[in-house]
């Protein structure tokens, strides 16, 4: 695509359960999962190769094929509120590794809980990635003062 032997990919993590809010990852908006969301803004994209999800959940597991993407049963101790983001992805380009040995790997790592990212947001920050030549890329969004 914009490099030669470039792979975009999207890894979707999304646990079962969560320090906070149960089951936030499967509560809706505007009638949609969190996982939906994320699922849709990556399969949307006109850069992004392959869509996963990772999950200790059977639901989430059935949510991921109803929209045909491709899933992966994670570890269980991948699932602990002391695991990382590193570490799960250091255990998704594990899982990977055969799949894509002949290519440049670039992982899109979004969150279900960022609901309000899209398709184009997406599209937008990866030109921005490649324009520039980047390494890593993190988006954020100003905390608006409530008071």
């Amino acid at each position: 695509m914009f490099k030669k032997n470039l792979k975009v990919i999207t890894l979707i993590p999304a646990k079962e359960n969560s320090k906070g809010l149960k089951n936030k990852n499967i509560k809706k908006l505007n009638n949609l999962t969190l996982v939906e969301i994320a699922i849709l803004a990556s399969t949307k994209s006109q850069i992004i190769d392959q869509t996963y999800i990772s999950t200790d959940s059977s639901k989430i597991l059935k949510i991921g094929k109803k929209y045909k993407i491709n899933t992966i049963k994670r570890k269980k101790k991948l699932c602990s509120f002391s695991s990382t983001a590193n570490e799960v992805i250091a255990d998704f380009i594990d899982t990977l590794k055969n799949s894509y040995k002949n290519y440049n790997l670039l992982i899109v790592y979004l969150q279900p809980t960022s609901p309000f990212r899209n398709h184009k947001h997406i599209d937008l920050a990866l030109k921005i990635f490649f324009k520039n030549n980047l390494s890593t890329m993190l988006s954020v969004t100003e905390k608006k003062k409530i008071f």
